[in-house]
């Protein structure tokens, strides 16, 4: 008979904001709340807590984007859909190449898009002098999401490569630069976990990359 550590837990952040759920074997859902990027980790305890017993497994996802954070961990600007729109940057990034499409094409699999990291950070640079002289790290919404459960930044290649600067198994340092080259961006972007490996525990149960946001 299923038990209750049968269920699961899903975070998703979409562009309207943050769902945990509770989820059973069988798919019926337990329970519901919203969250908010601060409060998305102690939301998470009180589904689990109201909801269910033991987890099987966590399942984040979430739309691409920047939620950039400042040296204490808390998020100083996040930046998910089209709010604002970053199109100009995206534009902006793609003449930064000498073949500009095309070149980003062989680069990174596509041409600059407004959804990318890359995007963000780049209106982020132009646009908010105090946030970005704050940020500590660029972590995507999913991996922002990792860090509130483990407080490790990890995301999955599939995620990475929605920064627009991931290629190969690989962040491209080159691309990163291009928004500033004074800051050492190896020691902002998310770690990326093996294929299949999870991101990080959480009340003992593997944190999955869930479907796409």
């Amino acid at each position: 008979s299923p038990s209750m550590s049968d269920a699961v837990l899903t975070v998703q952040w979409e562009a309207g904001g943050i769902t945990v759920a509770m989820v059973g074997e069988g798919g019926e859902e337990r329970g519901r709340a919203t969250a908010t990027p601060a409060t998305v980790a102690g939301v998470c305890g009180q589904v689990v807590q109201a909801f269910g017993a033991a987890l099987s497994q966590v399942q984040v996802s979430a739309v691409p984007g920047l939620v950039a954070v400042d040296a204490a961990g808390s998020p100083v600007a996040v930046l998910v859909g089209d709010d604002p729109d970053t199109t100009p940057d995206a534009g902006w990034l793609t003449g930064r190449l000498p073949g500009k499409a095309e070149d980003w094409q062989t680069a990174v699999g596509a041409a600059p898009d407004a959804s990318w990291t890359l995007a963000k950070l780049s209106w982020l640079h132009r646009s908010d002098a105090a946030a970005w002289s704050a940020m500590a790290a660029a972590l995507t919404p999913q991996a922002w999401l990792v860090a509130a459960l483990t407080g490790d930044a990890v995301t999955d290649a599939a995620d990475a490569s929605r920064t627009g600067a991931w290629a190969d198994g690989t962040y491209r340092w080159d691309l990163l630069a291009i928004v500033d080259g004074g800051l050492d961006w190896a020691g902002m972007v998310p770690a990326v976990a093996a294929p299949d490996a999870p991101l990080g525990t959480w009340r003992g149960a593997p944190i999955l990359a869930g479907g796409r946001g």
